[in-house]
C-alpha cells in the first residue's frame, strides 16, 4: 500500500506539471480529505505549470538569440550583394527575425547590420525589400537602443528622403 501511496503521489505532481503528458483515460487517485480544501499538489499545481511555462520561454528567448547572432553576419553579407534576389530574400528574413524580442535585440546590437539595410529604404526598385527594410527598421524604433542604431547609420536622412517621395506621390 505504501508503494502505491508513492506511485499515485508522483503521478499527482506529474500530473500537476505536466498535464499534456498523461495517458487518456488514466485515473490518478485524489488524496483530498475535505473536498473543499485542495491538497498540497493542486495549490502547487498552478504555480508550478507558471513556471514550466517561464523556462520554457527562456529557452525559446536564447534559441532566438543565439540563431539571430549567428544568421546576421551572413544575412549582412547578402543585403550587400550584386544580385536582387538575394538582398530581397535577406531583407525578408531580417524582417522577420526583427519581429521577435530577441532577435531583434541582437540586430540592434550589429551596427553594420542596421547599415547594411539603410541603402535598401530607397535606393532600390523592389518594393518588397524597402518594404522589408522599412519593416525592420520599424520593429527596432521601438527601443532607445534601436533608435540609436538607426541614427548612427545614417538612418534619418534615408528615412526623410523616402517620406518625401511617398509625400510627393500622395499628392500628386
Amino acid at each position: 500500500m505504501y508503494q502505491h501511496l508513492n506511485q499515485t503521489c508522483s503521478h499527482r505532481v506529474w500530473e500537476a506539471i505536466f498535464p499534456e503528458t498523461l495517458k487518456e483515460g488514466l485515473q490518478i487517485p485524489s488524496t483530498e480529505i475535505h473536498p473543499d480544501q485542495p491538497t498540497a499538489v493542486q495549490s502547487l499545481a498552478e504555480p508550478s505549470l507558471m513556471l514550466k511555462h517561464a523556462v520554457v520561454n527562456l529557452i525559446n528567448y536564447q534559441d532566438d538569440a543565439d540563431l539571430a547572432t549567428k544568421a546576421i553576419p551572413e544575412l549582412t553579407k547578402f543585403l550587400c550583394d550584386d544580385d536582387q534576389v538575394v538582398v530581397s530574400q535577406a531583407a525578408m528574413m531580417v524582417h522577420q527575425l526583427s519581429k521577435k524580442e530577441a532577435s531583434r535585440a541582437a540586430i540592434m546590437n550589429s551596427p553594420q547590420m542596421v547599415a547594411a539595410l539603410v541603402p535598401h529604404m530607397s535606393h532600390t526598385n523592389d518594393s518588397e525589400t524597402t518594404r522589408c527594410a522599412l519593416g525592420t527598421l520599424h520593429n527596432l524604433s521601438h527601443h532607445r537602443q534601436g533608435l540609436l542604431a538607426i541614427f548612427k547609420s545614417g538612418g534619418i536622412p534615408a528615412l526623410v528622403k523616402l517620406l518625401r517621395y511617398v509625400g510627393f506621390e500622395w499628392f500628386s
